[in-house]
Formats: C-alpha cells, structure tokens, sequence
C-alpha cells in the first residue's frame, strides 16, 4: 500500500515535501500555489514506471490535460543542473511475499527515493536518468546507489566516478536495458540485513557466524556488495548476477577452501539474494500501486448529444470514459440513480436513462437521457446544465472503481454548495466502504471539508446515522499548500475525532464569508 509521497525541486516545491496517503486526502491552497503539483509528481512516477522516459511531457493517465513540458519546465526555477527528488512510501505489511515480510518485521515503511536529473550518457549526450537511488525502513537507510548509462554501440556498463570500480562491465545479455545502477552503498548495520545473514547461516551452514566471520565481512563489505543491478523501466528490479536461492545454497553447503575466501564468497550470495528480493518487491508493488492509477483533471467532458461506440473523443483525464459506462452498465446506472434521488444522498429529481441503437452504416449509437422525475419530461444530457457533466465522471468513479488511487482536481467546479457536501459522503463510502478506493483531491470547496469533519464528529458521538460509514482521523489527510518565498510548502492540518482542526487554518478557516458580512473581518 502507498502510504505516501516525497517530491523535491519539483515544480513549485524547492526543499523536498512529504505527502501523506489516506484514503480520503484533501489538498487546498491559493490559486498557483502548487496543489495540483502534488498530482503531477505521481503521474510523472507512474508514468516513468510504464514507459521508462523520465522527459516527461504527456502523461499516459493525464493525456495533454496534463503536460509537464519535460524536465527543463518541471524542475524547480528551470534550474536543470540539479535533481529533481521523487521518491514514494510503502506499507511492508502490503508486500506480497512473506519472506520479505518477515525480514523487515520490526519496521513498518519502506521508503525509496530517486534524484532524477540530467546526466551524460554515451553515444547520446545529456539524458535524463535516475541519478541517484536510496532504500530506507523507517528512516534506517539500507541502500544507496547510483546510476550508470549503456553506451550504444559498445553495449557496455560504464561506472560513475565515485563508484567501486572505474572498469567498463559487461554487458551481461541485456540488450533492452538503456540504464543500470550502481551499488555503492550497503548498510552493514542494518538491522534486518543482518538478521537475514545470521538466520540464513544458521539455516544453510548449521551454525551462526563466528565473531571471526564477522570481521571478514566487515572488512570485505565492499567486495561482498560489488554489483550492478538491472532496471526496468525507472526502478531496478534485481541484482544483475546469478544468485542461488537458499534451497540451492543448502544443497552446495558451505563454500571449500580457506576459511576467508569461504566467508566472502557465502556472504556475497546471501547478500546478493537479500536485495534481489527486496528490489523485485520494491518494483513489483510500487508498479503495481501506480498502475491503479486514474486522474479527473479540473475540466470534465460534454460529450455529443449522440455517442457513437466505441467513443472516438474519450480522451485520458477529461472523463469522457463516464458516458460510456453510463450508457451501457445498468448496475453502475442503477446505482447513480440511486444516489441521485435518494433523499438522504442527492436528493434531485433527476434520473439518467439509456437509449441504443444501430445507424444506417452499422455504427452502434447511444444516447443517455435524464428524466426530471417533477416535470415528467425526458431529454438528452445536452438539454440541462452543465453540472451533471461534470459530477457524472466522479460518480462513475467512486460508484464502480475498486482498489483504485484516484487523483481529482476541482470535484466541486458547477455544484451547488449543497451538492457539493454530499460529494463527502460519495467519497467516504467509496473509499473506506467495501470498495476500498484511495482518493486524492484537488479542492477549493469547504462545504466538502465540512461534511467529512461533520461525520468524524458524528462517528466520535455514536450520532452516524444507519447506512453511512464512520470515519477517524486516520482516514483523512488534510494538507495546504501555500507560498513561502520563491517555493511553495506543504502544511499538514490534522483533524482530531471530533473533526476539528489541531493547527489553526493558514490565514483563518474559509474567512472570506466572514470578511464579506462582518466588518471586523473586511480588509
């Protein structure tokens, strides 16, 4: 599970900010004050991970809503002779293999963060690379590494200066591989490598190792961790080398020969395999966190009055994709429906229908319709104003996404302040329900703030009324971003049980009402 986000130098964010990850997370600030920033730095992640440029112009989730305009217009000032730092935090407790569960027992987060930035690459110039790669368990740093680039027409590894060896290294048969990196830094000290060796010496050799081991190992540490690792993509995924599984090790038994060469040599396996499944995790679930990605920019479609299949305008991160499912899933319809009409949800008289047909050349033609339950009258979507269009894409969203990580900017643009709380409630079911979505939300709208610090008061009461989920402080996250000079910071806004405010609002909570009716409060 992603529990959070780091990104530095990036956009209008000069030192590195943390991002906390709840299932409900509302971001609000000025106009310009980087909010939507803090989406593009998961776009910009998850769109490295899937395709392996680092230039990141249009994202494939964001389409050209989103448009970094490469690393020259996304870097902090323009300033590209520095890094930018991206870096996410994962839950151990989410990792799939029970191994890796187990050796990282005492920690509870595992962090990794890249510095990305301009760095020469053989045969191609100035290339935008992850420089620079760090894996830490709560704050205890367990990897550092760096980069190195392939030459194309040699095929061979070369080392960044700094680094163990200043030798070109095979390439090892890995003609897809544009970029590996360099292990520079192991930490010796950490807690669960170590217990990953004494346990698996003890399995495999029947005994711990000896203080005398010990100081081999500690004197030997760079040799024994002397590796390349291979990459795909953004992040490496392995150790590039030939490393037995401990089942293979305990068949060979402890290594011949003197006593030293013996230690170095099972050391380096042991290693070796302790950092192959740390990184294959590391890709595997960061991979798989940002593939549940999705993104509603500020500006969701009006499609055509007529919607010809499949639809030719759908477009990433407008929500043209909403129609479509609308028109055609009468589960996803009926549940619309009933968050639209119920008294206790929406409360509108509208209800949407479908209509499909086939055209004279073949093509499959739908059409929604709202029915305005008061006049009686049925008519197409392009007849009323403009505010179903932009709800219905959060309602398709937040109705039938399951598991997803859900990026929206604006959800209150063209609701009414009423319909704007009841988005809270949409949110809360879809996200701590049996749906389980994790919400990012780019907002201006108190009356969304309002109705969630309504319901923790009411949950912390036993006032919930039936059918709406409770709801702590620990699901939400409410954070402010404002300008501090030349950058903008993150401030977090922790709500107690009771749905108050633990930090005093920057500037004052939503006073511009205030300032309009009360003179005391007017400029």
């Amino acid at each position: 599970m992603l529990t959070g986000l780091s990104i530095g130098n990036f956009k209008a964010f000069g030192e590195t900010q943390r991002v906390p990850i709840k299932p409900l997370t509302l971001i609000f600030g000025a106009n310009s004050a980087g909010k939507s920033s803090l989406l593009h730095g998961l776009l910009l992640g998850s769109h490295a991970l899937k395709t392996g440029d680092l230039n990141v112009r249009q994202t494939g989730v964001g389409g050209d809503i989103v448009d970094l305009g490469g690393f020259d217009q996304f870097v902090h000032g323009g300033l590209t002779k520095s890094s930018v730092e991206w870096g996410v935090e994962l839950a151990i407790s989410s990792f799939r293999k029970e191994e890796l569960r187990e050796m990282f027992r005492s920690f509870r987060l595992l962090s990794i963060v890249t510095d990305i930035g301009l760095e020469y690459a053989p045969d191609h110039g100035d290339a935008v690379a992850v420089k620079r790669l760090r894996v830490s368990t709560d704050g205890h740093q367990l990897i550092d590494c760096e980069c190195a680039h392939v030459t194309a027409a040699t095929t061979r590894w070369r080392c960044l200066a700094g680094t163990p060896s200043e030798d070109y290294l095979t390439r090892s048969g890995r003609p897809s591989a544009t970029t590996t990196f360099w292990i520079y830094g192991v930490n010796p000290e950490h807690p669960a490598l170590k217990d990953w060796i004494k346990h698996s010496w003890k399995k495999i050799a029947g005994a711990e190792p000896t203080k005398a081991d010990w100081r081999v190992v500690e004197t030997e540490w760079e040799t024994i961790c002397d590796w390349p690792m291979c990459v795909e993509a953004f992040l490496p995924n392995c150790v590039d080398g030939h490393f037995a599984s401990l089942e293979e090790m305990k068949r060979r038994g402890f290594p011949k020969g003197s006593r030293k060469k013996a230690v170095v040599e099972f050391t380096h396996q042991l290693v070796g395999s302790f950092l192959n499944i740390v990184f294959e995790q590391i890709h595997e679930v960061t991979t798989d966190e940002l593939d549940r990605l999705t993104y509603l920019g500020p500006l969701r479609a009006l499609p055509p009055r007529r919607l010809i299949f499949p639809l030719a305008q759908s477009r990433p991160g407008d929500g043209s994709f909403a129609w479509q499912i609308v028109a055609q899933d009468k589960r996803i319809r009926a549940r619309i429906n009933e968050w639209l009409t119920s008294p206790s949800k929406f409360n509108t008289s509208l209800e949407l229908f479908s209509r499909e047909w086939r055209a004279e050349r073949g093509e499959r033609m739908a059409e929604v319709l709202i029915k305005d339950r008061r006049t009686k009258a049925l008519v197409s979507h392009r007849d009323v104003g403009v505010g179903i269009s932009q709800v219905l894409p959060m309602m398709v969203t937040a109705l039938s996404a399951e598991n997803g990580l859900h990026l929206i900017e604006q959800p209150e643009l063209h609701l009414h302040p009423a319909l704007q709380a009841e988005l809270g409630d949409l949110f809360i079911e879809s996200a701590l329900g049996e749906r389980r979505n994790t919400f990012l939300i780019e907002t201006h709208s108190e009356h969304l703030l309002l109705r969630i610090m309504r319901r923790m008061r009411e949950t912390s009461e036993g006032r919930l009324s039936k059918g709406l989920m409770p709801i702590k402080p620990n699901d939400v996250a409410v954070l402010f971003v404002q300008p501090d000079g030349s950058r903008s910071i993150v401030r977090e806004l922790p709500l107690n049980e009771r749905g108050e405010l633990l930090k005093q609002w920057p500037g004052g909570f939503f006073e511009e009402g205030l300032r309009e009716v009360l003179p005391a409060y007017a400029r």
